[in-house]
């Protein structure tokens, strides 16, 4: 897993204190979609993806007003990273966004990660029902 900023082995250890954390298991590739076009920030994660070459990261760095001219000295490899952890910071203590880790139909280790926001509940909840997903702590 690459640089997934949830508290699992591997990941960054840098706390996300109260923003709340969620997952979606047996998503298809049209539910992750439909789940990411609702998403702040998504991207894929596994062992076969590429860090965040399936992503919206510039768009969310957009969104949420990143300076970037803080992360001139942070190396290539590690700028991917350091943006995502700069998001999931500002918006940790918000209470404004839920982080979901989607995990693809029949794998255990690869999928999508969502941070939506919650005014879009309403669309979540009619994604979720139509492709017939539960979500667990």
């Amino acid at each position: 897993m690459h640089g997934l900023n949830l508290q699992f082995p591997g990941d960054s250890n840098r706390p996300l204190g109260t923003l709340q954390r969620k997952s979606i298991a047996h998503v298809d590739a049209q539910a992750a979609q439909a789940l990411c076009s609702i998403a702040d920030l998504y991207y894929a994660f596994g062992p076969k993806e590429m860090p965040f070459q399936n992503s919206n990261l510039m768009s969310a760095v957009r969104l949420f007003d990143i300076d970037l001219t803080a992360f001139l000295q942070v190396s290539a490899s590690q700028f991917p990273f350091a943006l995502e952890s700069e998001i999931l910071q500002k918006v940790t203590g918000s209470y404004t966004h839920t982080l979901y880790l989607l995990r693809k139909q029949g794998t255990l280790d690869t999928g999508w990660v969502c941070l939506i926001p919650h005014t879009r509940n309403t669309a979540l909840q009619k994604i979720l029902h139509k492709h017939n997903l539960l979500v667990t702590d």
